[in-house]
């Protein structure tokens, strides 16, 4: 089932070749004298632009490419769910080989090689096969921006914003062309009701038992409870106002009767976010759940609206 919280992060996709082509030169030129940092972080710079160290508490906005055996085990190029990430900088916490210490030698522009022991990170249980006992671990790492954290908060506010303003636009031209008409929650979901079921909404602390069938925009179906190819056809039970769904799907139920049946349109930051749930949902997606409210049981939280106190 998708129905899980969203973890979000900042990403920017920006241009990719300076990196190429600092690890191309590198790989022609040989990636020997590396240096170490107290820790024993064995590291190289390959691509110093000389600007300002990003400091403790400051975000960098980064690109790397991880690899073993010169077999690349990951590469945010390829399959980072948006882009490039955003990394705090944060104080060593006197482990070896802290990837810390090398990220608070670089600033914007720079790119680096990092070495650390397979061991230091990976222990028999989370180790892939490949990755054998005493092999060392090669991080390929591109600074595209360096802030502060009032720098960073407010580029991530901007952005959200503009894809806030994005997703509304593409919900509401969905429904004009699809000739649909709902009501829109104070947080941003759409609502469209085929039956209206009867009785009190469903308030935080109590359970609420749903039908459903998850797809997006251009039908995609992704999850259903309904559909025995997703192999679980039992109803969804879960109490709300417990993070026991995606914020824009509970937002939407509470907005329903017992017996309601309708559409919940959900923009992508009250569902899955700029992180996705690749390969399944793309990143930034709206969401589209037919649900069906079949019972709510128990009582409301103290402080919810029918709680009383």
């Amino acid at each position: 089932m998708y129905l899980t919280q969203q973890m979000k992060r900042a990403a920017l996709v920006l241009p990719v070749c300076a990196l190429i082509l600092a690890l191309a030169l590198s790989a022609c030129n040989g990636l020997g004298g590396l240096k170490k940092t107290p820790s024993g972080l064995e590291y190289k710079i390959i691509d110093n632009q000389r600007g300002t160290a990003a400091k403790i508490g400051d975000f960098i906005q980064i690109h790397i490419i991880e690899t073993v055996h010169d077999s690349t085990v990951f590469d945010s190029y390829k399959q980072g769910p948006a882009g490039p990430m955003w990394q705090e900088i944060q104080k060593p916490n006197g482990q070896k080989f802290d990837l810390m210490e090398g990220f608070a030698l670089l600033s914007k522009g720079d790119s680096a090689e990092f070495v650390v022991p397979a061991d230091s990170v990976l222990n028999m249980f989370n180790r892939p096969p490949f990755i054998k006992k005493g092999d060392k671990l090669k991080f390929f790492v591109k600074v595209l921006d360096v802030k502060d954290s009032s720098q960073y908060q407010s580029a991530l506010a901007a952005e959200e914003k503009a894809q806030v303003a994005k997703d509304d636009s593409l919900i509401t031209s969905y429904m004009n062309t699809n000739h649909l008409t709902g009501t829109k929650t104070e947080d941003g979901v759409y609502v469209i009701t085929q039956t209206a079921g009867s009785g009190p909404h469903p308030q935080d602390g109590q359970e609420v038992t749903i039908w459903y069938t998850g797809k997006t925009l251009d039908g995609h179906i992704f999850d259903s409870n309904e559909d025995s190819a997703f192999h679980h056809t039992q109803p969804l039970v879960f109490p709300l106002g417990r993070h026991g769904s995606i914020p824009g799907f509970e937002d939407g139920i509470k907005t329903l009767s017992k017996g309601a049946v309708a559409t919940l349109i959900i923009p992508s930051s009250l569902a899955y976010g700029q992180q996705g749930r690749p390969p399944v949902i793309k990143p930034n997606s709206v969401l589209m759940f037919d649900v069906k409210l079949t019972d709510i049981t128990g009582a409301p939280t103290p402080n919810s609206p029918l709680g009383g106190k």
